[in-house]
């Protein structure tokens, strides 16, 4: 891979900064990626020294003029293979700056986001580290049943749980040298979900150093519809299987998967229950029936993919 040209920015009486790629896959969502746009526009870190690259992963729209019009300091690309992790890989070959800073088109980076993951730069010897993701709160109403369930089974808010003990950082929010992807190559194109852990683990194999970043925060929005947590449900459960079929998983550890958080796992009713916290019983009922609906829609996914299906984009 050819370095690309870096990002020139001085800043005077600071020294050389930091220079940054800000890659930020999408697939339709304009108005949620309207957002993280306007968010990266209001960064306290130097605009000369970062670049955003957005990159269009929907085959079907390839001009934009609109979104370009409003954000013309954006660098506009389009990949046409379907895949968020082989919109990332675009984004990676392109790139400029010294480092790269992951996050979703769903996402709304806080304005120190990129300041305080350059102060982890600059304080750390780490090479790839990841960012605090927080969920943001509904306003003027309480947790619906989506919303609560979310939260109970999906990892994407606890960051620092997954860098301490599974070694993997979700790319909502990931930083890495340029210079790390050379070496140990892009995200693998064949996954939907998982593309992540699977490259961070491949860059602590190489050597890397892992670390973590409280501050560098990014905010995502809780899915608070049934659909929305459905295809969300699809596309992670789905991939798990064409995850472990692509490391030559045996069929014994197939049928584990397949068991695990279905409905004939005793382990996904305990946790549907505790999901609400102190909530009514109505409520409780209301987590644990939503939690059996997708659970078995999962595993027919699950099934499906496990006879060669392909995952879903979702």
């Amino acid at each position: 891979m050819k370095p690309p040209r870096p990002i020139a920015a001085p800043v005077p009486g600071d020294g050389a900064p930091v220079t940054l790629s800000v890659i930020v896959p999408f697939h339709r969502g304009f108005g949620q990626l309207k957002q993280t746009l306007r968010a990266l526009r209001g960064q306290t870190y130097p605009r000369s020294a970062f670049e955003i690259i957005a990159i269009n992963n929907d085959p079907d729209e390839v001009t934009l003029p609109p979104l370009q019009a409003e954000f013309p300091d954006v660098r506009w690309l389009q990949e046409e293979e379907v895949g968020s992790y082989c919109a990332r890989n675009r984004g990676v070959a392109a790139a400029r700056g010294e480092w790269l800073a992951f996050t979703d088109s769903d996402c709304v980076p806080t304005p120190a986001w990129l300041a305080e993951g350059v102060r982890m730069i600059r304080d750390s010897d780490c090479d790839l580290f990841g960012g605090r993701v927080d969920y943001i709160d509904p306003k003027g109403r309480s947790k619906n049943a989506a919303e609560w369930l979310e939260e109970e089974f999906t990892l994407l808010h606890k960051q620092r749980w997954l860098v301490e003990n599974l070694g993997v950082v979700a790319t909502a929010n990931l930083f890495a040298r340029r210079s790390l992807f050379e070496r140990v190559g892009g995200f693998n194109p064949r996954l939907m979900s998982f593309g992540d852990g699977d490259w961070t683990r491949r860059a602590k194999a190489s050597g890397a150093r892992l670390g973590y970043a409280d501050t560098a925060l990014t905010l995502h929005p809780r899915r608070s519809r049934v659909a929305e947590l459905l295809t969300k449900t699809l596309r992670t459960e789905g991939d798990r299987i064409n995850f472990m079929r692509c490391h030559g998983a045996t069929w014994r550890m197939h049928l584990v998967q397949l068991w695990r958080n279905s409905a004939l796992d005793p382990r996904s009713y305990v946790r549907a229950w505790r999901a609400g916290g102190e909530v009514s019983l109505g409520m409780r009922l209301k987590i644990v029936s939503l939690m059996l609906y997708l659970s078995g829609r999962s595993t027919v996914e699950k099934l499906r993919v496990l006879l060669r299906g392909k995952p879903i984009r979702g």
